[in-house]
């Protein structure tokens, strides 16, 4: 494929000695490499047969793209895919750093040739002196000289497409007086990890870039005593239930206990209060709520407790309070349903709120306390049901069409303000049906109308089901049913209330323009709300009341923090030319006017379309002809096949008929939006016949000059599906790579998860090898990604004929929660990988978790304009105060946004035995934010990690198979 792509891939295949670390390793084959690690780690070699299955899904957004950092910006239309290119020039600096990075002087700033300050270096030579200090991350380093590369120099650095290994760098009298007195190298790195929990004080700040004065959605609050007294508390006889044991405890008096029931908190076993209890020991006999029993609670004295590592207890207490200012709990957020907005011809409301959330920070404790929205419809399950059935003709086709329709969906049951998320729909059970209430049975109907006074209209209407979360006491239903079949949870459709939007509802323009007016929130509006919620607090008699029980008192204005601002990137394109991504870190003019790095020669290809869009057709084919070469990507007459109707099965017997062996690209051209038949074409070029596709909607091709835009996009969207390169950062590494890992989960639960690793296979991060596996039903998801790993270490070995010797990995999809599973599985196992390359083969490793989906808001000042709050620009870079006192972390805004606030994204370094500093871990990461090839400009989280998501996203709802391996060397998903 690669000969067809104009791209040669020249690998050198069998035996070779190839120095790792200082030794001379014997190297196996590459063809053997791959299935002797996968033995060697009891993973199934990749290869065996996956179960081919059509079944329809959403249609893939790679067709029609939208800004893919998430935030509103004038679009580039990219169908079908993404846009990327990339290149490198060399610098170097003394490095210098102490315990975990920062460095007993800071590193000096050296020019490129862009003029800024670029702050990472070259991999030292194995035989260079260096040595840890303190904890292991900082070493000392050579001090290298500077080169101040000419874009030609650049762009002769691109065309040889490898750094040489013989390259060796000169060490200044300045560095090398550094050394004196260093006794003895250390030839080795030492693995080290950065657990969840870091005892010992620890420094990862980055001390060596521009600062500038921000605020964050963060308060700071006081306490006026340093711990709280902890109590363990048992119940004669034992009480199973969670729940139960905390009505026990809260119902106590204030006589039977001696504190009152506002300065209590309780989790299920220990009890914390502000006070000492009189006695190390009581017993108290109370009667259970349900049967009257009699149960002695034992409450015994076990410790005092720093108030900061009680996280549990101001949380439940601030729940207390965000409950006396009258809001209302709608699964983990609170909001007011007082304000809600109605927006009667949407049959919406939209009901306004705050997430707060109280941690231990490393500028002490802090509230964080966000703007919410929660968008409420007036459609029940119910009435989704009947509006199904209007449109079937059978019972059978009204069931397949409603699971189809509300499977996945998260609803709210108004009776308890509790959300649910359907997981099934039992046809077998209605109203009418009983389940087991303290021994006795009771029907549905029953049980809503005795405890809600609720009454139900249709009784024969099918049950809605809901996996329980027993363990958190989540999505708990009707007492005792959560017991039924294994934990579920069985709600009446009448009953349930649907949350969020449709896919529908999303491309309704007018709809979203509506919903944004009211939810996007401008920094200023964000930032004077969560002071209002303070003011609130202090406003409300029981809420201040509260507070002073537990001796809390909360600041009413946010923190301050000196953040670090990136330099703007320079970004190369073909013929030697480069431009800077200026302040906002966008090139889509640039890109509209330069040639690419690797242009692909398009000489066979096929071009189809119904006759009825033949003229649309011909348009943009006359356009691709005559605009692309500007841009450095060349088209041939293509072959053209019309056919009589645009039927699914029409394209699926065109593609049979005419692809064949030395097709580079087949461009098909829709009607409209349909997700069967983007998914049959798109599982027939990719799976039964592997050749890149791309997908056009006729309503993009629009008449007059519009068009001219679109088939530039187009064409640079073709050339990077077929190999080519488009742009390119410098990273001024040798022998590394970057890799994105992410895992894409069926919200409805009925298909397995997919797993997708992309890495980069060039020195200038130019070319990608992306893989991705099927799980399979028995097998963990880590021994997927291990399986993909595997794929991309050889691929990386066969371009460059060695292994990489820093790897930058991204992981996406990871939540606080799973921060101690990966460190503790995956992290250990991606070094098994590399052990069953080599028992030498030991590379340094920087594994960043990726968090999107966080609460931290970030705001600077405007100082042109006095009270004016702005979103911060491009590069901004925090990693303090507001960092987790126990990890290794750093928030960084790498997109820009125009219109609401921006989200920063939040990396977590779970391990890094690398040589590199804080603040060139960071630089990495805002790089790698510039090279994805669907958007001219930088996106919220580095382009591997993009890559790995629309890979594992289109096999797991387009595919629903494995990709063939031999697209596997170009970006065929974007």
């Amino acid at each position: 494929m690669s000969g067809s792509s104009g791209i040669g891939r020249g690998r050198s295949r069998g035996l070779l000695m190839q120095k790792f670390l200082n030794k001379d390793v014997l190297v196996p084959s590459v063809e053997s490499l791959e299935d002797k690690a996968l033995n060697k780690l009891g993973i199934p070699p990749p290869g065996s047969t996956v179960e081919k299955n059509t079944e329809s899904s959403s249609i893939s957004s790679g067709d029609s793209r939208s800004n893919p950092s998430g935030d509103s910006r004038n679009n580039i239309k990219l169908q079908d895919s993404d846009i990327e290119n990339r290149n490198i020039t060399i610098v170097t600096r003394p490095l210098s750093c102490i315990g975990r990075g920062r460095g007993l002087s800071n590193p000096s700033s050296l020019t490129t040739s862009s003029g800024k300050s670029d702050k990472i270096t070259e991999n030292e030579e194995p035989g260079q002196i260096k040595k840890f200090v303190g904890r292991g991350r900082g070493l000392l380093n050579s001090q290298k000289e500077c080169s101040n590369s000419t874009p030609s120099e650049v762009s002769n650095e691109l065309k040889q497409m490898k750094i040489s290994n013989d390259d060796k760098m000169t060490v200044s009298s300045e560095a090398k007086s550094q050394f004196e007195n260093i006794e003895k190298p250390i030839s080795k790195f030492r693995r080290r990890e950065y657990p969840t929990q870091i005892k010992e004080p620890c420094n990862t700040r980055n001390d060596s870039s521009p600062s500038l004065t921000l605020s964050a959605n963060y308060v700071k609050v006081r306490t006026t005593q340093p711990h709280i007294y902890q109590y363990h508390v048992s119940f004669a006889p034992p009480i199973d239930s969670r729940l139960m044991r905390i009505k026990i405890v809260q119902g106590l008096s204030e006589s039977d206990l001696g504190v009152v029931k506002e300065a209590r908190a309780f989790d299920g076993m220990n009890l914390y209060i502000p006070q000492l209890l009189k006695n190390k020991e009581t017993i108290i006999k109370v009667n259970k709520p349900t049967d009257k029993t009699v149960v002695d609670v034992k409450v015994v004295f076990t410790n005092n407790v720093n108030f900061s590592e009680c996280p549990m207890v101001y949380n439940v207490l601030f729940k207390r309070i965000e409950n006396s200012l009258r809001m209302v709990k709608i699964g983990r957020d609170y909001f007011y349903p007082e304000k809600k907005i109605v927006l009667d011809r949407r049959r919406m409301e939209i009901w306004p709120g705050y997430v707060t959330s109280i941690q231990n920070f490393d500028g002490g404790l802090l509230l964080q306390c966000d703007v919410s929205h929660k968008v409420i419809r007036n459609d029940s399950v119910y009435d989704i049901m009947m509006e199904i059935n209007k449109t079937v003709n059978n019972k059978g086709q009204m069931q397949t069409a409603a699971i189809n329709q509300l499977l996945g969906q998260i609803v709210l049951t108004p009776h308890n303000n509790r959300n649910y998320r359907i997981t099934d729909i039992d046809w077998a059970k209605n109203c009418l049906s009983e389940f087991d209430k303290g021994g006795e049975k009771i029907s549905y109907r029953d049980y809503f109308r005795n405890t809600y006074g609720l009454q139900i209209r249709d009784l024969e209407q099918p049950m809605i089901v809901s996996k329980s979360n027993s363990r958190s006491g989540k999505n708990r239903g009707p007492k005792g049913s959560k017991e039924v079949d294994g934990g579920l949870v069985y709600l009446i459709p009448e009953l349930c209330m649907l949350t969020g939007l449709t896919d529908d509802m999303i491309k309704d323009f007018r709809l979203m323009r509506e919903l944004h007016e009211h939810c996007r929130v401008t920094p200023k509006k964000r930032h004077e709300a969560l002071l209002e919620f303070v003011d609130n607090i202090y406003s409300c008699e029981e809420a201040k009341k509260l507070l002073g029980y537990w001796g809390i008192t909360i600041e009413k204005d946010t923190v301050n923090i000196n953040a670090c601002k990136m330099n703007p990137e320079m970004i190369y394109f073909g013929n030697e030319a480069s431009v800077s991504a200026g302040e906002q870190a966008e090139f889509k003019q640039a890109l509209a006017h330069n040639k690419v790095i690797g242009g692909i020669r398009i000489e066979n290809w096929i071009l189809i379309s119904p006759k009825s869009l033949l003229t649309k057709a011909n348009g943009l084919l006359q356009a691709l002809m005559s605009k692309s070469p500007r841009v450095g990507v060349m088209f041939g007459k293509p072959k053209i096949v019309e056919m009589n109707n645009d039927r699914t099965e029409e394209y699926l017997k065109e593609l049979k008929r005419n692809v064949a062996p030395g097709v580079q690209l087949v461009v098909t051209i829709l009607s409209a939006v349909r997700e069967d038949r983007y998914n049959a074409i798109k599982k027939f070029c990719y799976v039964d016949c592997p050749v890149p596709s791309q997908v056009v909607l006729a309503q993009t091709l629009k008449e007059g000059p519009k068009l001219n835009s679109v088939a530039v996009n187009i064409a640079l969207q073709i050339n990077a599906k077929l190999g080519g390169e488009l742009w390119a950062v410098k990273i001024p590494i040798k022998k590394f790579m970057v890799v994105g890992l992410d895992v894409w989960h069926d919200t409805k639960g009925r298909s397995r998860s997919v797993g997708a690793v992309v890495g980069s296979t060039n020195a200038l991060c130019t070319r990608w090898f992306s893989k991705s596996h099927l799980q399979e039903q028995d097998k963990e998801i880590m021994y997927v990604l291990q399986s993909c790993m595997l794929s991309l270490l050889k691929a990386y070995f066969e371009e460059n004929n060695f292994l990489p010797e820093t790897i930058f990995m991204y992981r996406d999809g990871v939540s606080d929660g799973q921060l101690g599973y990966v460190q503790k599985t995956e992290i250990e196992q991606f070094f098994k990988v590399f052990e069953s390359f080599s028992a030498d083969y030991k590379p340094n490793m920087v594994y960043n978790v990726v968090q999107k989906r966080i609460n931290t808001r970030l705001y600077v000042s405007d100082p042109k304009n006095k009270g004016q709050i702005n979103n911060p620009n491009p590069g901004t870079i925090v990693d303090h105060t507001v960092t987790r006192a126990n990890l290794y972390d750093f928030f960084l805004v790498s997109q820009s946004v125009r219109q609401g606030t921006v989200t920063p994204t939040h990396y977590v370094v779970l391990c890094d035995n690398s040589k590199y500093t804080p603040h060139q871990v960071q630089l990495m990461a805002y790089k790698t934010c510039h090279i994805y090839y669907n958007w001219p400009g930088t996106v919220r989280v580095p382009a591997p990690c993009m890559y790995a998501h629309k890979l594992a996203y289109m096999v797991g709802q387009n595919l629903k198979a494995e990709p063939s391996n031999l697209l596997c060397d170009r970006l065929f998903y974007l």
